[in-house]
């Protein structure tokens, strides 16, 4: 038999109640329950950087120490840097296993730049729902369960995407 913690069990009852308000057929509804007994919500977090010591980013440590805490997988893809942005974020990450840096040499002068990095990001993720934060940005520990929730809604919507607005307080 399968243990849960109370907070799992709370989330797996939320979710049940939530999938059965969604008028799904029996069908979905079994795939709903496999889900859920199998806490399949898997997400990657991709993000991208490049010479994050010699432009002075601050808070970038502490953002990607909380995507490695809330993500299953962390896609940090690395521009060629003059710095050593590459030793600095293995030392910030030491003690998690579940990010990798994808390594990329592209043109800081191409006008697709910015896309180019994210979109190699994203082609490293393995996990079912992708989530692309800039290094600026962290989501709190606290709404794991909120994105759980709306990913668990948006696999059994029909759409693809799910737009989340953020507001830039940097």
């Amino acid at each position: 038999m399968v243990q849960y913690s109370g907070l799992k069990m709370a989330l797996l009852k939320l979710l049940t109640v939530q999938r059965n308000s969604l008028g799904l057929s029996n069908n979905q509804k079994k795939v709903a329950v496999a889900a859920d007994k199998k806490n399949s919500m898997s997400i990657s977090i991709y993000v991208t950087a490049y010479n994050l010591l010699t432009n002075g980013f601050t808070g970038w440590e502490k953002n990607l120490i909380s995507a490695c805490k809330f993500a299953d997988e962390v896609i940090i893809t690395l521009n060629t840097s003059e710095d050593d942005t590459d030793v600095a974020i293995r030392n910030t990450l030491w003690e998690f296993d579940n990010w990798k840096i994808v390594p990329a040499n592209f043109s800081k002068l191409d006008p697709l730049f910015d896309g180019r990095l994210k979109n190699l990001a994203l082609q490293n993720t393995t996990k079912e729902f992708k989530i692309q934060l800039d290094i600026d940005e962290t989501i709190p520990l606290w709404q794991k369960p909120l994105w759980e929730n709306a990913l668990f809604k948006l696999k059994f919507s029909g759409a693809k995407v799910l737009a989340v607005p953020s507001v830039d307080l940097y």
